[in-house]
């Protein structure tokens, strides 16, 4: 079975360029292949302090009170303080706690270092699948209340046909009419698989899932919550950027146009935070696209302008090849 290989994913790049221009959809970015490195956006107000494999104190209840009052009014966390609200979270913290801090931090609306912070803590707790480096992931945010069908997922299958690998992950719909897991599980598909599983799955017939709460416990954690709640979290910009494989290749769609540039920093980003239990680095090539449309949608669209990015060219105009 065929690979996607880096040159594969450049030629499909410029492939998709060539049809979005002849299908009225504008593109922002191409697709470049770059290493993987450690590094801090400039010209930020972001900490510039360097991480270690440092374990944090439980957060008391008291100061997780006080990380909600922040946020009543609008004050951003720190990295440290968003890693340790989570594994609060992920202690005997009351629905009624998580869905505070959900919802107040949708309203204030999330930073990178909040994204940072969370993913650092959901990392920590992650079980990882082995031997995947060179899958691809094809996701999205949900949550874009356009009530269509669940594409990531066909995408997913379509791509598997034509000879990729995909280590897909996904989970339950919480805010949307239906997620990854309720398709497959809907077409048979076995979605709690454990990592041998979804490995054998890849290798054998081009495509494995992975179902979110089993190896995210985060994502176990808040799901009540945020099935009651049935709106947009951090969650949903954080799942599709954590995949459990690490795959160095993904296509990302997102619910709001302005977190194209936001979601595509932090999947690069990502590949390189230490925690205590795994070193995610990859020492190679990666190519993301992230998509977000001007309507909201999460998946691109032959009738609406799209924003495409990935890393590292600022957003410009492309004219299509020649």
């Amino acid at each position: 079975m065929a690979t996607l290989a880096p040159a594969a994913a450049t030629t499909t790049s410029s492939s998709l360029l060539h049809h979005a221009h002849h299908s009225g959809i504008r593109l922002q970015c191409l697709t470049a292949r770059l290493p993987v490195t450690p590094f801090r956006l400039e010209r930020t107000s972001f900490s510039r302090a360097k991480y270690s494999n440092r374990t944090n104190p439980p957060l008391a209840t008291t100061s997780f009170n006080e990380v909600i009052e922040s946020l009543i009014n609008g004050v951003d966390l720190s990295e440290s303080e968003a890693e340790e609200s989570l594994n609060f979270l992920l202690g005997d913290a009351s629905e009624a706690l998580i869905s505070a801090f959900l919802v107040l931090m949708r309203a204030k609306g999330e930073t990178f270092e909040e994204i940072v912070g969370f993913a650092r803590a959901m990392l920590s707790h992650a079980l990882k699948v082995e031997g995947l480096d060179d899958a691809v992931d094809i996701v999205g945010t949900g949550g874009d209340g356009a009530n269509t069908v669940n594409i990531s997922t066909g995408a997913s299958i379509l791509a598997a046909a034509c000879g990729a690998k995909v280590a897909k992950q996904g989970n339950r719909s919480s805010s949307s009419a239906c997620g990854s897991a309720d398709v497959l599980e809907a077409l048979g598909v076995a979605i709690d698989l454990d990592p041998e599983g979804v490995s054998r799955c890849v290798k054998e017939a081009g495509i494995g899932f992975m179902m979110a709460p089993r190896y995210h416990p985060a994502m176990k954690v808040v799901s009540p919550v945020r099935k009651k709640l049935k709106v947009k979290t951090i969650f949903n910009i954080l799942g599709p950027m954590l995949n459990p494989a690490r795959v160095p290749y993904a296509v990302v769609g997102v619910f709001r146009e302005e977190l194209v540039n936001l979601v595509l920093i932090h999947l690069r980003y990502s590949l390189v935070i230490p925690t205590d239990k795994y070193n995610f680095f990859l020492e190679k090539h990666c190519t993301f696209v992230v998509v977000g449309s001007e309507n909201g949608r999460s998946s691109a669209t032959v009738w609406n302008e799209e924003s495409i990015s990935s890393p590292f060219r600022r957003p410009r105009r492309n004219k299509p090849p020649r």
